[in-house]
């Protein structure tokens, strides 16, 4: 028998005071979370190398966007001239908003570190803020916040999904989901902070807002069991007016994406299949887990998904799903009711983490997930990755284990005890989610994972080299993309790029247009293809410059206003180097591993006869 609790726990008001050591708390722990390298946030940029510097451009792109007066959602830096779309790129548009003071005054590195650091920090204080709704006790309640704002699903998508990692406005609109639900007659305005709430979610991350979705359909589907029809009439109101504020407030947004939404791909089965969560995941710490990490490589390759295992990490931990499993049984009044709909939402979206088919130590068994259905429907081209879904059950997780964790405490009278009790059960958490060096990547060339720089001197364009746009070889290559990016910001974007990445749901239709029917850049992207493996490439492509690509020379750089060609790896490609040298001419600089053709320089000797350098 659950031993009596009152029949609710109304949680006392904290001053602002205590809300301000509580952030300091968690700043400070976001620090500890991203050691050694948050010390000196200037010396490289945090995570490992792959989206974190993509998503330090979109960061910068954004302020220089609003500086400038210009449309933040659609540039022409990237993919020029036709632009690209970024309201369909993995934008952290709410991040992005923050950033910006950040962004004028701090420089582009910094900026990224500072604001990935305080998106953690402040997760977890609004998820201690709804923890604290529910449970009532201020330190059970921090612990909640911890729980979710530090959880291991969190901290390894921090590595490069900034977008993943702005959790904050998923406590605030359950937090008004709270407040809609729990008042005998809601009124219109309970609905419009609930459409606020999801418009939130959805400037910080568009897989979230399709998941909170799923989610409120969830609870009402719940509450609609316990309270019959009747709650259909008293919500009906305040539900249509949240959708109404959710769709104005993404108005100029949703207009920029539907332009492209018939040409959008949605996600493949294959691919959902292949970013699902295993069936032990929840229970297995991830691959850099301080303690335990070394135990957890013995495992079989295939049951971490995604590079560097990111995506199947949905790691509870022992302390959290000990005191959640307490407070499932302890729960009462306002809490049992709370308590009910998170057990059930924190297992069906576990269950949906699952993907389309259920994976058993990483091998697919030939049991169908409950998400499978899920995957037949056009709306999910907005989640790939089904291992997603358990964020939503981290946050349950956070505020069952908040309840059991107030129950404890109840029960421990002398205020010594429980001080050291919670910082206890604070540091087996803490240790239990650590995964300890945080990684980091160079700020002097981007480095894909944990391979080193090869060079000292990042790759940057000539002061002259301005105004117009940049070619960069290889050509349409998705890892190469992140140095002219990079180079790009680190050069203050004083030139386009004629390539450039945003997202895989951004249509290249368009794009690839455009280079078929230019001669020359239609080679360099042949060749690119030819250069991979596993791409089927026409066997009558050219692997040799051709007389008539000279000839295109001038046309290309008048059509481009091309200012300069910049060859990444170049020692390791001499054949893309000999290429621009025999049809744009001149002689290269070497910056780095880049070679850089300056064309101002050459543009009067186009189109005359020349000899190339002869190459080594």
């Amino acid at each position: 028998m659950a031993p009596d609790l009152p029949a609710s726990v109304p949680g006392k008001s904290e001053s602002w005071r205590e809300w301000a050591i509580v952030i300091i708390l968690y700043v400070a722990l976001a620090f500890v979370f991203t050691l050694p390298n948050s010390i000196h946030p200037t010396r490289a940029l945090l995570g490992r190398g792959g989206d974190n510097y993509l998503h330090a451009w979109f960061l910068w792109e954004f302020a220089r966007a609003v500086v400038h007066g210009q449309n933040p959602f659609h540039t022409t830096l990237i993919l020029y001239p036709i632009g690209a779309n970024l309201a369909w790129a993995t934008t952290d548009i709410l991040g992005q908003i923050m950033a910006v003071p950040f962004s004028l005054l701090l420089g582009p590195v910094l900026t990224y570190n500072l604001t990935l650091v305080l998106q953690l920090a402040l997760g977890a204080f609004f998820a201690r803020l709804l923890c604290h709704r529910v449970c009532g006790d201020s330190a059970a309640a921090t612990i909640g916040g911890m729980i979710f704002g530090f959880s291991p699903f969190l901290l390894a998508h921090a590595w490069g999904h900034l977008s993943l990692v702005t959790t904050f406005p998923l406590p605030v609109y359950v937090l008004a989901l709270a407040r809609l639900l729990d008042r005998e007659e809601p009124s219109w305005k309970d609905g419009a902070l609930l459409g606020l709430g999801l418009a939130l979610i959805a400037l910080a991350n568009y897989e979230y807002a399709l998941i909170f979705s799923f989610f409120t359909l969830l609870i009402l589907a719940i509450d609609l069991g316990r309270a019959g029809l009747p709650m259909l009439k008293r919500l009906c109101m305040p539900l249509l007016t949240s959708a109404v504020v959710f769709l104005l407030c993404l108005a100029p947004i949703v207009l920029m994406m539907l332009k492209d939404y018939g040409v959008t791909k949605p996600a493949s089965l294959e691919n959902a299949t292949s970013y699902s969560a295993d069936v032990l995941s929840f229970f297995v710490p991830s691959l850099q887990q301080s303690l335990l990490g070394h135990y957890v490589r013995k495992l079989p390759e295939q049951f971490f998904v995604g590079p560097g295992g990111i995506e199947g990490v949905e790691f509870i931990g022992l302390a959290a799903g000990i005191f959640a499993v307490i407070g499932c049984w302890v729960a009462r009044g306002n809490q049992r009711r709370w308590a009910g709909r998170a057990m059930v939402a924190g297992i069906v979206f576990a269950l949906l983490a699952l993907g389309p088919v259920v994976h058993i130590l990483g091998r697919p068994s030939s049991l169908l997930a409950p998400a499978a259905p899920f995957y037949k429907l056009g709306v999910m081209r907005f989640l790939r990755e089904p291992g997603r879904f358990s964020i939503v059950t981290m946050l349950c997780v956070s505020l069952l284990a908040s309840i059991g964790l107030a129950f404890t405490l109840s029960k421990v009278q002398l205020q010594w005890k429980r001080s050291l009790f919670v910082c206890v059960v604070g540091a087996i958490v803490l240790v239990e989610y650590l995964a300890y060096p945080f990684p980091s990547s160079s700020i002097v060339q981007p480095a894909r994972y944990y391979v080193p720089p090869k060079t000292t001197q990042r790759c940057t364009m000539p002061p002259s080299v301005r105004d117009g746009a940049v070619l960069t070889i290889p050509l349409d290559d998705w890892w190469h993309h992140n140095d002219a990016m990079w180079m790009q910001m680190r050069d203050g974007g004083r030139y386009s790029l004629v390539d450039g990445r945003v997202s895989p749901y951004v249509p290249g239709d368009v794009w690839n247009g455009f280079i078929d029917k230019t001669p020359i850049l239609s080679f360099l992207h042949a060749k690119t293809l030819r250069d991979r493996p596993e791409q089927r490439v026409d066997p009558s492509a050219r692997s040799v410059a051709s007389s008539s690509d000279g000839e295109f020379a001038i046309d290309v750089i008048k059509q481009l206003d091309l200012r300069a060609v910049a060859v990444f790896d170049a020692p390791e490609r001499p054949a893309d180097v000999d290429y621009v040298r025999r049809v744009f001419g001149g002689s290269e600089n070497m910056v780095g591993t880049c070679a850089v053709f300056e064309l101002p320089r050459i543009r009067d000797t186009l189109g005359q006869p020349h000899s190339a350098p002869p190459t080594e």
